[in-house]
Protein backbone atom coordinates (compact mmCIF):
# COMPACT_ATOMS: atom_id res chain seq x y z
CA UNK A 1 0.00 0.00 0.00
CA UNK A 2 0.78 3.77 -0.38
CA UNK A 3 3.48 5.21 2.07
CA UNK A 4 1.32 8.37 3.78
CA UNK A 5 4.49 10.33 4.48
CA UNK A 6 2.68 13.55 5.07
CA UNK A 7 0.33 12.08 7.65
CA UNK A 8 2.32 14.31 10.42
CA UNK A 9 2.75 17.45 8.89
CA UNK A 10 -0.69 19.28 9.56
CA UNK A 11 0.74 22.44 9.54
CA UNK A 12 2.60 22.22 5.84
CA UNK A 13 1.26 25.22 3.89
CA UNK A 14 3.59 24.94 0.77
CA UNK A 15 3.21 21.75 -1.35
CA UNK A 16 5.33 20.90 -5.06
CA UNK A 17 5.01 17.77 -6.28
CA UNK A 18 5.35 18.70 -10.13
CA UNK A 19 7.04 16.56 -12.66
CA UNK A 20 7.03 13.17 -10.37
CA UNK A 21 5.64 11.11 -13.02
CA UNK A 22 2.41 10.43 -10.04
CA UNK A 23 -0.98 8.91 -11.97
CA UNK A 24 -2.79 8.50 -8.55
CA UNK A 25 -3.10 10.22 -5.50
CA UNK A 26 -4.00 7.96 -2.48
CA UNK A 27 -7.56 8.55 -0.56
CA UNK A 28 -5.89 9.55 3.08
CA UNK A 29 -2.82 11.15 1.13
CA UNK A 30 -3.59 15.37 2.11
CA UNK A 31 -5.65 13.73 5.24
CA UNK A 32 -5.52 16.61 8.27
CA UNK A 33 -3.33 19.39 6.13
CA UNK A 34 -6.22 21.99 6.56
CA UNK A 35 -3.56 24.91 6.64
CA UNK A 36 -2.17 23.93 3.35
CA UNK A 37 -2.34 27.12 1.07
CA UNK A 38 -0.83 26.06 -2.17
CA UNK A 39 -0.97 22.78 -3.88
CA UNK A 40 1.16 22.38 -7.11
CA UNK A 41 0.94 19.06 -9.02
CA UNK A 42 1.43 19.91 -12.47
CA UNK A 43 2.93 17.78 -15.15
CA UNK A 44 2.66 14.73 -13.77
CA UNK A 45 0.41 11.40 -15.26
CA UNK A 46 -2.95 12.28 -13.36
CA UNK A 47 -6.34 11.71 -15.31
CA UNK A 48 -8.81 10.87 -12.29
CA UNK A 49 -9.38 11.72 -8.36
CA UNK A 50 -10.55 9.98 -5.15
CA UNK A 51 -13.92 12.02 -4.32
CA UNK A 52 -12.47 12.77 -0.89
CA UNK A 53 -9.13 13.12 -1.71
CA UNK A 54 -8.92 17.09 -1.45
CA UNK A 55 -11.69 17.38 1.18
CA UNK A 56 -9.52 18.63 3.95
CA UNK A 57 -8.22 21.33 2.02
CA UNK A 58 -10.60 24.25 3.20
CA UNK A 59 -7.63 26.77 3.19
CA UNK A 60 -6.44 26.21 -0.22
CA UNK A 61 -5.75 29.32 -1.73
CA UNK A 62 -3.38 28.29 -4.94
CA UNK A 63 -3.91 24.79 -7.35
CA UNK A 64 -1.69 23.95 -9.91
CA UNK A 65 -2.73 20.79 -12.27
CA UNK A 66 -1.56 21.98 -15.53
CA UNK A 67 0.39 19.33 -18.03
CA UNK A 68 -1.72 16.37 -16.74
CA UNK A 69 -3.80 14.06 -18.17
CA UNK A 70 -7.47 15.15 -16.56
CA UNK A 71 -10.38 14.91 -18.36
CA UNK A 72 -12.68 15.21 -15.72
CA UNK A 73 -13.92 17.36 -13.08
CA UNK A 74 -16.29 16.79 -10.92
CA UNK A 75 -17.66 18.34 -8.04
CA UNK A 76 -17.25 15.23 -5.60
CA UNK A 77 -13.57 16.24 -6.24
CA UNK A 78 -13.26 19.98 -6.77
CA UNK A 79 -16.17 21.91 -4.96
CA UNK A 80 -14.07 21.99 -1.83
CA UNK A 81 -10.35 22.81 -3.02
CA UNK A 82 -11.66 25.32 -5.80
CA UNK A 83 -14.20 27.15 -3.16
CA UNK A 84 -11.68 29.63 -1.71
CA UNK A 85 -9.24 29.76 -4.11
CA UNK A 86 -7.05 32.96 -5.41
CA UNK A 87 -5.80 31.50 -8.76
CA UNK A 88 -6.21 28.03 -10.63
CA UNK A 89 -3.65 26.64 -13.44
CA UNK A 90 -5.49 23.84 -14.92
CA UNK A 91 -4.64 24.44 -18.29
CA UNK A 92 -3.14 21.47 -20.91
CA UNK A 93 -5.27 19.04 -20.01
CA UNK A 94 -7.06 16.85 -22.47
CA UNK A 95 -10.89 17.68 -21.47
CA UNK A 96 -13.79 15.24 -21.61
CA UNK A 97 -16.29 18.06 -23.03
CA UNK A 98 -19.54 16.32 -22.05
CA UNK A 99 -22.27 16.77 -19.71
CA UNK A 100 -21.02 14.12 -17.39
CA UNK A 101 -17.37 15.48 -17.25
CA UNK A 102 -17.37 18.95 -17.38
CA UNK A 103 -20.49 20.71 -17.09
CA UNK A 104 -20.06 21.55 -13.42
CA UNK A 105 -16.53 23.00 -14.28
CA UNK A 106 -17.72 25.46 -17.01
CA UNK A 107 -20.79 26.63 -14.70
CA UNK A 108 -18.40 27.19 -12.26
CA UNK A 109 -15.58 29.33 -14.34
CA UNK A 110 -18.39 31.27 -15.36
CA UNK A 111 -19.64 32.04 -12.31
CA UNK A 112 -16.75 32.63 -10.00
CA UNK A 113 -15.03 35.98 -9.49
CA UNK A 114 -12.21 35.81 -6.97
CA UNK A 115 -10.43 33.15 -8.98
CA UNK A 116 -7.39 34.38 -11.78
CA UNK A 117 -7.35 31.45 -14.15
CA UNK A 118 -4.41 32.33 -16.73
CA UNK A 119 -5.11 31.47 -20.05
CA UNK A 120 -8.51 30.21 -19.60
CA UNK A 121 -9.26 30.83 -23.13
CA UNK A 122 -6.23 29.74 -24.74
CA UNK A 123 -4.88 27.10 -23.03
CA UNK A 124 -8.77 24.90 -21.86
CA UNK A 125 -9.62 22.99 -24.68
CA UNK A 126 -11.33 20.07 -25.25
CA UNK A 127 -10.10 16.92 -26.63
CA UNK A 128 -13.48 14.69 -26.88
CA UNK A 129 -16.08 14.64 -28.36
CA UNK A 130 -14.68 15.27 -31.97
CA UNK A 131 -17.70 17.92 -32.28
CA UNK A 132 -16.10 20.04 -29.52
CA UNK A 133 -12.36 18.84 -30.53
CA UNK A 134 -9.93 21.48 -29.89
CA UNK A 135 -12.11 24.08 -29.05
CA UNK A 136 -11.67 26.49 -26.05
CA UNK A 137 -14.24 24.85 -22.55
CA UNK A 138 -15.82 27.94 -22.47
CA UNK A 139 -17.34 27.15 -25.87
CA UNK A 140 -19.07 24.18 -24.32
CA UNK A 141 -22.88 24.37 -24.51
CA UNK A 142 -24.29 24.10 -20.55
CA UNK A 143 -28.18 24.62 -22.76
CA UNK A 144 -27.73 21.29 -24.32
CA UNK A 145 -27.70 19.21 -21.13
CA UNK A 146 -30.73 20.65 -19.67
CA UNK A 147 -32.50 19.86 -22.39
CA UNK A 148 -31.70 16.34 -21.94
CA UNK A 149 -32.50 16.12 -18.80
CA UNK A 150 -36.40 15.17 -19.70
CA UNK A 151 -35.46 12.47 -22.49
CA UNK A 152 -33.25 10.89 -19.38
CA UNK A 153 -35.68 10.72 -17.16
CA UNK A 154 -38.06 9.40 -20.11
CA UNK A 155 -35.32 6.86 -21.48
CA UNK A 156 -35.10 5.33 -17.60
CA UNK A 157 -39.09 5.38 -17.09
CA UNK A 158 -39.31 3.73 -20.42
CA UNK A 159 -36.53 1.02 -19.91
CA UNK A 160 -38.28 0.05 -16.49
CA UNK A 161 -41.86 -0.06 -17.24
CA UNK A 162 -41.48 -1.65 -20.88
CA UNK A 163 -39.81 -4.71 -19.76
CA UNK A 164 -42.14 -5.25 -16.31
CA UNK A 165 -45.26 -4.89 -18.63
CA UNK A 166 -43.89 -7.96 -20.89
CA UNK A 167 -42.83 -10.01 -18.02
CA UNK A 168 -45.94 -9.58 -16.51
CA UNK A 169 -48.01 -10.39 -19.53
CA UNK A 170 -46.01 -13.19 -20.45
CA UNK A 171 -46.88 -14.63 -16.45
CA UNK A 172 -50.48 -13.76 -16.57
CA UNK A 173 -50.64 -15.75 -20.23
CA UNK A 174 -48.73 -18.72 -19.16
CA UNK A 175 -49.35 -19.28 -15.35
CA UNK A 176 -52.58 -16.49 -14.83
CA UNK A 177 -54.10 -19.59 -13.58
CA UNK A 178 -51.79 -21.05 -11.32
CA UNK A 179 -51.80 -17.01 -10.16
CA UNK A 180 -55.41 -17.13 -9.45
CA UNK A 181 -55.95 -20.81 -7.80
CA UNK A 182 -53.11 -19.39 -5.37
CA UNK A 183 -54.98 -16.24 -5.09
CA UNK A 184 -58.10 -18.10 -4.22
CA UNK A 185 -56.32 -20.36 -1.73
CA UNK A 186 -55.06 -16.87 0.16
CA UNK A 187 -58.74 -15.62 0.29
CA UNK A 188 -60.18 -18.04 1.49
CA UNK A 189 -57.53 -18.76 4.43
CA UNK A 190 -57.90 -15.05 5.14
CA UNK A 191 -61.50 -14.91 5.53
CA UNK A 192 -61.22 -18.13 7.56
CA UNK A 193 -62.92 -20.11 5.49
CA UNK A 194 -61.58 -24.37 4.99
CA UNK A 195 -62.10 -26.98 3.18
CA UNK A 196 -64.69 -29.09 4.67
CA UNK A 197 -64.47 -32.01 6.82
CA UNK A 198 -65.90 -35.11 8.70
CA UNK A 199 -65.64 -33.40 11.94
CA UNK A 200 -67.79 -30.39 10.58
CA UNK A 201 -70.95 -32.37 10.22
CA UNK A 202 -71.21 -32.09 6.50
CA UNK A 203 -72.12 -34.86 4.39
CA UNK A 204 -71.78 -35.20 0.60
CA UNK A 205 -73.74 -36.64 -2.44
CA UNK A 206 -70.37 -38.03 -3.93
CA UNK A 207 -67.20 -39.10 -2.57
CA UNK A 208 -65.19 -38.17 -5.72
CA UNK A 209 -66.49 -35.77 -8.14
CA UNK A 210 -65.16 -35.60 -12.07
CA UNK A 211 -65.11 -32.19 -13.51
CA UNK A 212 -67.05 -32.68 -17.13
CA UNK A 213 -69.48 -30.91 -19.43
CA UNK A 214 -73.06 -30.77 -18.81
CA UNK A 215 -73.58 -33.53 -21.98
CA UNK A 216 -71.47 -35.70 -20.55
CA UNK A 217 -72.97 -36.02 -16.68
CA UNK A 218 -75.08 -39.22 -17.32
CA UNK A 219 -71.95 -40.92 -18.26
CA UNK A 220 -69.87 -39.22 -15.30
Amino acid sequence: GPVLYLKGVQNLITLQMDSNGLDEIPEEALRGLSNLSELSLSSNLLNSFKDSVFDDLTSLRVLHLQKNLITTVRPEVFKTPMRNLSLLVMDKNPFDCTCESILWFVIWLNNTNVTRLPNLRDQYTCNTPLAYFNQSVMDFDTLSCKDMTPFQALYVLSSTVVPMLMVTALVVRFHGWRIQFYWNILINRTLGFSDASVEEGREFEYDAYIIHAEEDSRWV
